[in-house]
């Protein structure tokens, strides 16, 4: 080990000895998290949004998982709940309550899926006078004779096709044996909209406000933690991490309370030379312990860095092997891969890979031709899903459908042509709540666009070319069908190719920078943008060696323990200040500039001065008085004169124009 690596004890004290010398004051201040999250903050329309709420500007450790709002940009906010997004037109914090309403039926009554607003396993639940509207999609006659007339009906155009549907506040329709219909969505809605909606002759109109004007449901966020934590002068919060609950206090974060106990006596101001003796004693145990596990050091330290060798290793997900770049999952991180390549289900019989939000059995993967084999997971054993859409391959995913694959189409809920003559084949039925429907596949023929079939809904799907020859053929069996969507379709992907050619030939590892979601480059000496760094390649390894290390480590710890050692110190010193004025005044003592002045009439002008000049600084501007109060206060007797509410190490930034008699109200509040 080369000693020249350590550096002399003056050169050491004198970088140390510099950080002091030049630490800003900032690092003085009281911590962010407290200054942070005392702000509250705007979102859309809705003002002065606190705890648990954040947001936009608001780091999430000032609220709770769960209660992030966005497009704050816009017209009103949204939330989502149990992974549906719902617009929030209100928010009363006092009640802990929202009104919300679903924002794919904001303006739409057809929305694309079909699924229930519900509030399982979330910190919502609905208030009691909320009602349960039913949309019923997708509806036919039992008896197509019949002559009474069905109330609350609204249509729907898919694909150049009207469905029937109604809408319900109590369930008559489906138990008189009226209709049956495919799908059926339950959505609150507030009291006042469901008796609007229950009335005979109800429209489509009175349907479109009752879900765009919502319903109401409460929160419950640690609610008695936060009464302690805002008892005790704190604001409430999180721990991201561990998604507990946090109370950020001016010294520091607390399980439910702040630390009292700093209030209670005089304040311990620490002199120059106890700041000294505290920052050298640190640094002395840091250097010994650190000479100390040189001894003993592992060798483990010498070794590459982890990246480089997790990353060097390929994976196994399920029945496949050897899987590497641009795949992650399992075991592996996923700096290893690309975010659009992570495979689940490892644990399973076949691995499960997300294309455009959908997810797709993976049979086999061909790293060198860049291709897999893959199947749709909601039709791989069925052929009836309970979501109906395409499968797209869009310029938004690496993926492209292989060219061999031929498309197989899925028609649902079909009627032949009146007067049509010509037998339709390949025929297979869906039973959905208990009724039959007629579907039809084809690989050539568009039974809509040939007039052969009128048909609710289509799916286009690929199959490979020798299934979809098969069922092109006429005597195409079900069993064909469910053949061909369970053996899938190929895909190729392309994804930084060329990049990773570089990377390997100059001997790193293909991976990603999640924060950037950019290509990275892991080799043994760091991480590059495209290559390993030549230079570590043609001569000898630039790895730093065990020495230099050390040494940086120990300038580095020295450094940090001294500035925080005066963080701590600086802060403790300016809020034991604060709040030690504050309780002499409170206690009726004096302060040491009155130990100057001649007589009580001085006194009292003094104590009138520093008493108006605490309410002037006050943080909250609705605090301050007017310019009319501050002459009244002045003029009055010192007995009427109240402590201000609190102390606050430092004021949020004001413009040059205002000031204490710039205050437009007249009135004098106190907290």
């Amino acid at each position: 080990m080369n000693p020249n690596f350590f550096p002399t004890a003056s050169s050491l004290f004198f970088v140390i000895f510099t950080f002091i010398i030049a630490i800003p004051p900032y690092f003085c201040r009281e911590n962010d998290q407290y200054a942070t999250c005392g702000n509250s903050f705007d979102c859309a329309n809705i003002q002065n949004i606190g705890y648990p709420f954040w947001g936009e500007d608001r780091p999430n450790y000032c609220g709770r998982s769960g209660f992030q709002l966005t497009n704050c940009q816009g017209d009103v906010p949204l939330i989502s709940i149990d992974s549906i997004s719902y617009r929030v037109l209100s928010m009363n914090e006092l009640h802990e309550s929202l009104t919300v309403s679903r924002a794919d039926l904001y303006e739409e009554n057809c929305p694309t899926y079909f699924f229930n607003a519900t509030l399982d396993s979330t910190p919502f639940v609905e208030i009691s006078t909320n009602q349960i509207v039913t949309l019923l999609y997708g509806c036919t006659l039992v008896d197509p004779g019949q002559v009474t007339p069905i109330p609350s009906q609204f249509n729907c155009t898919v694909n150049g096709t009207t469905s029937i549907n109604y809408f319900m506040v109590e369930g008559a329709l489906v138990t008189s044996n009226l209709v049956l219909c495919r799908s059926s969505v339950r959505v609150p809605v507030n009291e006042t909209s469901a008796q609007a909606l229950g009335k005979t002759g109800a429209t489509t109109r009175d349907l479109q406000v009752a879900l765009a004007s919502g319903f109401g449901v409460e929160w419950n966020a640690n609610n008695s933690f936060c009464d302690q934590c805002k008892g005790s002068s704190g604001w409430c919060g999180s721990n991201p991490d561990s998604n507990s609950f946090a109370c950020f206090c001016a010294d520091g974060v607390y399980d439910t309370r702040c630390n009292t106990t700093a209030q209670n006596g005089p304040s311990t101001r620490p002199s120059l030379a106890s700041k000294l003796a505290t920052a050298s004693s640190l640094l002395f145990v840091t250097v010994t312990t650190i000479i100390s596990i040189l001894t003993v050091i592992p060798p483990c330290l010498c070794q590459e860095n982890d990246q480089y060798t997790t990353c060097g290793e390929s994976f196994q997900c399920a029945n496949i092997q050897n899987i590497g770049y641009p795949f992650w999952g399992g075991d592996r991180p996923d700096y290893c891969g690309h975010s659009m390549f992570q495979l689940s289900n490892c644990q399973g019989i076949v691995p499960i890979i997300t294309i455009d939000s959908f997810p797709y059995r993976v049979f086999s993967l061909e790293e060198t031709m860049r291709s897999l084999t893959v199947a749709r997971a909601d039709l791989w054993d069925n052929t009836c899903p309970t979501l109906l859409f395409n499968t797209t391959l869009d310029l938004m995913t690496p993926f492209t459908s292989s060219s061999t694959n031929q498309i197989l189409t899925l028609y649902y809920g079909c009627t032949t042509v009146v007067g049509q003559v010509t037998t339709i084949q390949n025929q297979f039925n869906c039973t959905v709540n208990g009724t039959i429907s007629v579907s039809y596949f084809s690989v050539d023929v568009d039974l809509v666009s040939s007039n052969l079939a009128s048909c609710n809904n289509s799916v286009r799907v690929p199959v490979n070319g020798t299934w979809g020859q098969a069922l092109a053929s006429t005597n195409a069996s079900m069993q064909d069908l469910t053949a061909a969507l369970a053996n899938g379709f190929g895909v190729q992907w392309n994804l930084n190719d060329t990049l990773c050619n570089q990377c390997q030939s100059s001997g790193g590892q293909c991976g990603s920078n999640t924060g950037l979601n950019s290509f990275a480059c892991y080799c043994a000496d760091g991480v590059f943008d495209t290559g390993c760094s030549t230079t570590a390649q043609s001569g000898p390894s630039t790895r730093l060696n065990l020495g230099l290390k050390l040494a940086i480590g120990l300038i580095s710890g020295g450094v940090v323990i001294i500035i925080f050692v005066i963080i701590f110190f600086c802060h403790r010193r300016r809020l034991l200040s604060v709040v030690a004025r504050k309780k002499r005044l409170e206690h009726g003592k004096d302060l040491r500039v009155f130990q100057e002045l001649k007589n009580e009439e001085e006194e009292e002008t003094v104590r009138k001065m520093v008493m108006v000049g605490l309410w002037c600084i006050q943080m909250n501007p609705s605090d301050r008085p007017s310019m009319s109060k501050v002459v009244e206060m002045l003029e009055g007797s010192i007995e009427l004169l109240q402590v201000p509410p609190k102390p606050f190490l430092f004021s949020p930034m004001r413009s040059t124009q205002d000031s204490c008699s710039a205050l437009s109200s007249t009135s004098y509040e106190i907290e």
